[in-house]
């Protein structure tokens, strides 16, 4: 089976709902894939973990350049990690009506459901897992489920939309156990 990470909403998982933004919880990337075919009731393919590098001005901030720094770290750890593959999309700068600025992820979903979708139509898995909350995925789900693949759910109820839960074959809610 293929496990497909949001890295965005593991992300937001750890520092809202398992921890917090100054202290957030930590994955445990060796084995996060196995767990969660382990409760899928299936055997590990790959772990697929999708996200976006920090924004960068030009030139970059102090602040940036340090966030940049450690994800960079960070993305040279899940090199090292047996069965993962990383996917990157890019980060966009904008400013809201009130002139805030805003970023957004931009390519990583789209990434995330073109590789679920031509691993499947290549008969290369039979269980698929998402790690998400985000029903821009729905089509893809239902994509999958028409070729015969068991498609499970790892969400927490604190932040899903639960139309996608419910296309979903399996359910499971992110528990600390399951990511440490």
């Amino acid at each position: 089976m293929a496990v497909f990470v949001d890295g965005g909403y593991l992300n937001h998982l750890c520092k809202t709902s398992f921890g917090s933004r100054s202290r957030p919880f930590r994955v445990n990337y060796r084995r996060l894939g196995e767990n969660i075919a382990r409760e899928c009731g299936g055997v590990l393919f790959r772990t697929y973990y999708y996200h976006a590098k920090p924004f960068q001005s030009k030139p970059p901030t102090e602040d940036e350049r340090r966030r940049k720094s450690a994800f960079d770290r960070f993305l040279q750890f899940l090199d090292g990690v047996d069965r993962m593959e990383v996917r990157l999309g890019r980060v966009r700068r904008y400013y809201d009506e009130e002139g805030n600025v805003k970023f957004e992820q931009k390519g990583v979903d789209v990434k995330l459901a073109i590789d679920a979708l031509k691993l499947s139509l290549k008969g290369k898995i039979h269980k698929v897992a998402f790690v998400t909350g985000d029903s821009d995925f729905i089509p893809v789900v239902e994509a999958i489920k028409d070729e015969g693949i068991e498609v499970c759910i790892f969400y927490h109820p604190s932040s899903v939309n639960w139309s996608l839960v419910n296309v979903c074959d399996k359910r499971v809610e992110i528990k600390k156990s399951l990511l440490g």
